[in-house]
């Protein structure tokens, strides 16, 4: 079955242009118009840089419309951003994926556009490819990640995306350092923007404590301990629930709240009945992005759980910032991508991914009330400059701003 692309809307003037018409009508350098394309759903928590970067870059004035995968119809989300999902309902994942790409490149084979900005997916190469001698657009690959899988399988998507990369005008790269896992080194890497992950203050607000509502009502008087997150084996989630499991031999009160899908919860269930605290572990399950924030302002103290490992090592945790904004203290595995934001003992800790290690930093901000304190009060301290609309006004829109000329001469 084909993919069910949503009737071809109606673009008011807002949307339907020429490049070299609509930088004679706004000017130069001031507005652009962009289509965001991700297989992510359109809302997802997990493609945070594919709809954020969008809406920053609505609200600055430019025109944008993102496409993803969704049921509803097409719509206007707020002024200057339009949403255009795409229904791809294929059985299988990687049918699905291919549906998606072919309705995608359809839709830029049909509507003009200064850039297009595709996140990295294996074979998003595909629309380039398709649509490019009918859409003259500046192609831009924002790349979010690298495989994450230490794999042959692992291998075959980093090495297809540095082939893919040579199909896009330019790119940008959540670090710099993950480059050389996708085989990007020299001139190549120089040339990426490195653009970051960032933090959305107005969906992630402190909220009322709802932990009895949340977490269950035998829940009083228990200290709370949270992850957010993707459950799949590869985060290593065993190592957090034994580093629990240390924690509450000493401190019989703590639970752990687990909110986030993606892994089998039976599996996390035998790790925890294996170290004898399944009573003490809250598995929430998979939990809407909106919802997310009533949670963490309803815990204790955050845990960033990443594996130290070459994979994670440079992949940044969205949650890390989530957390800074919220104003929990949270204890992080020390990373280097968790080092750019987490200073220790100012406004969170970092730990060893060792479970008694980690179980030692956590006990730490247990036991000590100032040292908790402290670190709440610096959650705040310089969490400004990771607002995704900083972000994109202070490296984003300079960076599209130096491309386009390029399509114009």
């Amino acid at each position: 079955m084909m993919a069910n692309l949503s009737p071809r809307h109606k673009h008011s003037d807002l949307f339907v242009h020429n490049g070299s018409e609509y930088q004679r009508r706004v000017g130069p350098g001031r507005a652009h118009t962009h289509c965001f394309i991700s297989w992510s759903p359109v809302y997802a928590g997990s493609s945070a840089a594919h709809h954020e970067y969008a809406r920053a870059l609505a609200r600055a004035g430019h025109v944008v419309t993102v496409v993803g995968r969704g049921e509803e119809p097409p719509h206007h989300s707020e002024k200057n951003l339009y949403i255009y999902p795409i229904r791809a309902n294929a059985r299988y994942e990687t049918a699905a994926h291919g549906e998606f790409l072919v309705a995608a490149a359809r839709h830029l084979r049909m509507q003009q556009y200064d850039f297009v900005d595709a996140m990295l997916s294996p074979g998003i190469g595909v629309l380039p490819l398709a649509a490019r001698r009918y859409n003259k657009a500046v192609w831009v690959l924002h790349i979010r990640t690298s495989a994450i899988q230490h794999s042959l399988g692992g291998w075959f998507r980093n090495a297809l995306a540095r082939v893919e990369l040579n199909l896009f005008d330019a790119a940008t790269i959540i670090d710099r350092n993950i480059a050389p896992l996708l085989f990007i080194s020299g001139k190549k890497s120089e040339s990426l923007l490195e653009l970051p992950l960032g933090v959305n203050p107005e969906r992630m607000k402190a909220c009322d404590d709802q932990r009895n509502v949340l977490f269950g009502e035998n829940i009083e008087g228990k200290k709370i301990l949270i992850y957010v997150g993707k459950t799949d084996p590869t985060r290593r989630l065993d190592r957090m629930i034994e580093a629990f499991a240390i924690i509450k031999q000493k401190y019989a009160d703590v639970m752990l709240a687990i909110v986030g899908g993606g892994g089998d919860a039976g599996v996390l269930k035998a790790t925890a009945r294996k170290f004898n605290v399944l009573d003490s572990v809250i598995l929430c399950g998979y939990v809407d992005y909106s919802q997310v924030s009533r949670y963490i302002s309803s815990a204790d103290i955050a845990l960033t759980y990443i594996p130290i490992s070459p994979t994670y090592q440079w992949q940044p945790a969205l949650k890390a910032l989530e957390y800074l904004q919220i104003g929990l203290p949270q204890v992080a595995t020390a990373t280097s991508a968790n080092a750019k934001y987490i200073e220790h003992e100012v406004n969170g800790l970092l730990a060893s991914d060792e479970p008694d290690q980690f179980a030692d930093q956590v006990m730490r901000l247990l036991e000590d009330q100032s040292l908790y304190d402290a670190i709440k009060h610096g959650c705040s301290r310089g969490i400004e400059k990771h607002y995704w609309g900083n972000i994109a006004e202070q490296k984003l829109i300079p960076f599209y701003d130096r491309l386009f000329p390029v399509t114009t001469k």
